[in-house]
């Protein structure tokens, strides 16, 4: 924190890199382009509209005697539309990538506070709008240098020459996300906001009464232009000579500044020519978004290493006396996008329909085609709470009355031009209508290990934090948004779809190594189908979050029903930006990196060598993991039922889901270097569930292997096979039990764990774990509100039936522990964390079927069946029919107690067998599907029935389908293995 002479002396941490080269920041300055050509088109503006959005952007964000201060000093903006041709860094040549952009740009007097006040130090100029056709750009901007780069496609219209020969020519077309009606609900959709079209037709030398080269035409066209150029003269002149002059500037430095650019000195056989650049860098606080946890003045230079050309764009019309060159700019206003107002552009309105479309000509517009490069930045001046003293907590000007604490606050809020594009939607969110599908994948203990110390532990050295793995599963969850709104934003629907690698991790004190913290998921790898979205999650969660192609092929499982067991399919495919080899001078491509598919074997059943192995090994691997499972619940029935308790208090009793990430952005001078990092901790509260379904069907994730994005390797997951397609090595993992729920989820806004800015120290902010769920005070209890609370210790015995949970839970608060906040104790609740892992839990609820408001759960189908059984046969034929279907010792006990209950029975209701034979109906607490065990079946029509295994019993005992007690068909194709190799 400070200014340059402050910066230069700290030693930023590391970047943290634990997930490996990922996502677009493999890109480092200082960056070459090869091949770059520029189109530059001078728009008159308001100088008094274009000084009143510097000083909101760049003068009210820094002190004075810090940063300096900037003045607009041209009547002009320059739309700069740029294709770089290749893009790549000097120092690591990893590979290349090639964009274009469109971006604003403000010419600027910069001045500095000296001994004598202010004085000119250089001219410069700020880019407050930038739109770029590249992912990698974006976060490589955004990240490094501060720019505020959006996401747009820049294209072509059609011409319009077939109707008439006379017609204007499109020379660009660029669309963006935009809102049609801003705060109304509504999504972001592409629409076009700018469009630069050339007047210039091919037929010039014309005989009509608008022919250009008639006298009374241009002549005037000549005079207009004239006048115009005079009166930007005069605004110049006025503005630099008689406009009162900021306090102690004098007139000397201003003219050895422009003696200096107009004779620049040489290096080698080129000028030493650069575009001096000053931008905005900011992130929004997690805790409080409407300031920044960092923000700092950027200074950087764009260098000219080659001038190849340069010339007038339409230039025959220039010497026709029309200073536009035949150009029109058209612009197009939207609520969330209006940027002939942001700058004060002048030109001629139109309403079309409900829009309003300006059109600006330029002046004198003109290109140049170069080889250049951007140098490392420079920090100016930066902050994370404050500018100059150190100690004190970010961001924390709560209830202080001094001029200086308040003075801050306002430099630090979050600076943006008006009417622009939202980059950022600042929480806390509601999203009434979620689906979630959570596929649980298999991973190795060491590799989970290893990397919760390289991305946590080490990192984190010094600071009273450690994490631990909990549990050896990964959970891939997929998720689709059908409605949400912003307690502080609410501008639209923002989001849609998004994917992501989520690892469950349990927290702790360093002091207090036995004390347990929290617990928490942390998210590795995730993908959003919106820009918005991915900067919100990245810039204010710190989220490790990239912009993907999220497709989904007409299917049932991704529709807000649910999954259904549907024919063997693909039902979502996700590609986003990659590099396919590192130091090959390979291009960024748009790849495919995941895809998921529904049903079938990723197997052909006449690979007869695969199916072995996938027994012998991935069999195998699940066969011991339902082992170990049901060793570690020996003797722990106790912490496997408060296990339960802490689920219903995350589905029933809206307690949070908590995520913690590990926020962190590159520094400008050093990009290698951190000059933001923080552990924030942000929380989701499921405050509907409407249901909650194992997916029956069998689910593969195919994963494809690139080094930009080592997803298998870096988390360890367990794959079931591994194939080659164009050059690409696949991975197919099976998810363990998928599920998936359909709930209301509401989001709180996050808070700093701990933090650092410019320095390898770490600020702790423990104090403030004063509310959370683990946390006890001085006489090792938890503050509650009932001050003799009464615990749930076992929810097979409270609940009645497995739905409508929340009115269940409420029911019983009400009852046994009424203002009691919580359902279990610290103390129980540590100890079932410690010993019972996430999966462990998950099996067992979804085995009790809760929330399952399908059609024909498992277990009513045989209710029914037994009570007509009970109906038609009587209760000892009933009775026999359980005995023939399971002659089990279980089965046994389960109808000698439905006969003792059964003294009056009713046929109608499922009373006699509801209570005492639900166990025998549901899937026992650990089994997996068998179909990876023992044999491969491929069923008549391509119905898939598929079994589950309990280590108890030596053959499966559930079967999915309309009769799961039934004997399943016979299948068309059985390969069976000799036992020793699945033993």
């Amino acid at each position: 924190m400070g200014d340059r002479t402050e910066l230069k002396h700290l030693v930023r941490p590391r970047y943290n890199n634990a997930r490996g080269i990922y996502g677009p920041n493999w890109i480092t300055p200082p960056i070459s382009f090869k091949g770059v050509t520029l189109r530059i088109f001078p728009l008159r503006a308001n100088l008094n509209v274009l000084q009143k959005r510097v000083d909101g952007y760049l003068n009210q964000s820094f002190p004075v005697e810090k940063a300096g201060w900037f003045r607009a000093f041209l009547p002009y903006v320059y739309l700069m539309v740029v294709d770089y041709g290749s893009m790549s860094a000097e120092a690591t040549n990893l590979g290349w990538v090639s964009q274009r952009e469109m971006f604003f740009n403000i010419p600027l007097e910069w001045y500095r506070l000296g001994r004598n006040g202010l004085s000119l130090h250089s001219w410069a100029s700020v880019a407050p709008i930038i739109f770029v056709d590249q992912e990698i750009s974006m976060s490589i901007g955004r990240e490094v240098y501060g720019w505020p780069k959006s996401l747009a496609t820049l294209g072509q219209k059609e011409s319009d020459w077939v109707r008439h020969p006379l017609s204007s020519t499109p020379v660009v077309s660029i669309s963006t996300g935009v809102l049609d009606k801003a705060y109304a609900g509504k999504s972001y959709e592409d629409r076009v906001f700018l469009e630069v079209e050339n007047e210039i037709a091919e037929s010039q030398i014309r005989f009509d009464e608008e022919s250009p080269l008639l006298p009374w035409v241009g002549i005037p066209h000549l005079i207009q232009n004239f006048v115009a150029m005079l009166g930007d003269a005069s605004r110049i002149f006025r503005r630099q000579f008689l406009d009162p002059f900021p306090p102690g500037r004098a007139p000397s430095p201003y003219l050895q500044e422009a003696l200096r650019l107009a004779v620049p000195p040489y290096s080698g056989d080129m000028p030493n020519i650069y575009l001096n650049n000053v931008n905005l860098k900011q992130f929004r606080s997690a805790s409080n978004p409407e300031l920044a946890c960092y923000k700092a003045l950027v200074n950087y230079q764009l260098r000219v290493q080659r001038l190849k050309r340069v010339g007038l764009l339409g230039d025959t019309r220039v010497l026709a006396g029309d200073t536009s060159g035949g150009y029109r700019i058209r612009l197009h206003r939207y609520p969330s996008l209006s940027l002939a107002e942001t700058f004060g552009l002048q030109g001629k309105k139109w309403q079309i329909d409900d829009k309003a479309v300006w059109t600006v000509r330029p002046v004198m517009p003109f290109w140049l085609e170069l080889d250049m490069s951007y140098d490392r930045a420079r920090t100016i001046t930066s902050s994370a709470g404050v500018w100059s003293r150190k100690g004190t907590g970010p961001l924390d000007f709560t209830g202080s009355s001094s001029r200086q604490d308040q003075d801050h606050r306002q430099q630090m809020r979050i600076r943006t031009t008006d009417g622009t594009v939202a980059q950022q939607i600042s929480g806390p969110f509601d999203f009434p209508k979620t689906t979630l599908r959570v596929l649980p994948l298999l991973a190795t203990k060491e590799k989970l290990e290893q990397f919760c110390d390289a991305y946590f532990n080490t990192p984190l050295e010094g600071a009273n934090l450690q994490f631990k793995p909990w549990g050896t599963y990964v959970y891939l969850i997929v998720t689709n948004y059908d409605e949400m709104s912003s307690e502080t934003n609410n501008v639209g629907l923002w989001a849609k779809k998004e994917v992501g690698f989520y690892l469950p991790v349990k927290r702790y004190s360093k002091q207090h190594p036995e004390k347990l913290m929290g617990v928490a998921l942390v998210p590795v790898f995730c993908y959003a189908d919106n820009v918005v979205a991915a900067n919100t999650s990245a810039e204010v969660s710190g989220t490790p979050i990239s912009r993907a192609k999220i497709t989904i092929p007409p299917s049932t499982w991704m529709e807000g029903g649910g999954p259904a067991n549907t024919k063997p399919q693909p039902v979502m495919e996700i590609s986003t930006q990659v590099l396919s080899a590192l130091e090959q001078s390979q291009p960024i491509e748009q790849r495919l990196l995941m895809d998921i598919l529904v049903g079938g074997e990723v197997v052909d059943y006449n690979d007869d060598f695969t199916q072995r192995y996938v027994i012998a090994h991935w069999g195998q691997t699940l066969k011991q993991e339902v082992y170990r499972m049901r060793k570690n619940s020996m003797g722990a029935e106790r912490d496997l039922k408060a296990s339960r308790t802490l689920a219903l208090e995350l589905l029933a009793n809206k307690q949070f889901i908590n995520h913690i990430t590990f926020k962190q952005f590159r520094d400008a001078d050093e990009p290698e270097r951190a000059c933001y990092q923080s552990i924030v901790e942000t929380g989701t509260e499921v405050y509907r569930l409407d249901t909650l379904q194992e997916i029956e069907s069998i689910v593969h994730v195919r994963i494809h292997q690139y080094p930009t994005h080592p997803i298998v390797s870096t988390l360890g997951l367990v794959w079931k096979t591994r194939e080659t397609q164009g050059g690409t090595i696949i991975h197919n993992l099976e998810a363990v039990r998928p599920f998936w729920l359909k709930a209301g989820l509401r989001t709180k806004l996050g808070r700093n764990l701990c933090w650092r800015a410019n320095t390898s120290e770490w600020v702790m902010n423990e104090h403030r774990d004063r509310d959370r769920y683990f946390v006890r005070n001085e006489k090792n209890e938890r503050p509650e509100v009932n001050e003799t609370p009464s615990y749930l210790h076992d929810p097979d015995e409270m609940l009645n039936g497995w739905q409508r949970l929340y009115q269940q839970v409420d029911d019983w608060k009400s009852r046994q522990s009424p203002g009691s906040k919580y359902l279990l104790d610290v103390k129980t609740a540590e100890e079932a964390v410690e010993k019972i892992e996430p999966q462990m839990t998950l099996h067992t609820v979804l085995s009790r079927e809760w929330e399952n408001w399908d059609d024909n759960p498992r277990v009513f189908p045989e209710l029914q069946r037994l009570n007509n059984a009970n109906s038609t046969m009587g209760p000892e034929a009933a009775d026999a029919l359980i005995l023939a279907r399971l002659n089990t010792a279980p089965g046994r006990l389960v109808a000698e107690q439905a006969q003792e209950q059964r003294k009056t029975p009713d046929a109608v209701s499922f009373t006699p067998y509801r209570y005492t034979s639900t166990r025998l109906w549901q899937k026992p607490d650990f089994c997996v599907r068998g179909n990876s065990l023992t044999e491969f079946r491929v069923y008549p029509n391509g119905q898939e029935r598929s079994f589950y295994w309990d280590p108890e019993t030596p053959q499966p005992v559930w079967y999915v389908g309309p009769s799961p007690l039934a004997s399943p068909p016979k299948p068309e194709v059985s390969i069976k293995l000799e036992p020793t190799v699945y033993v």
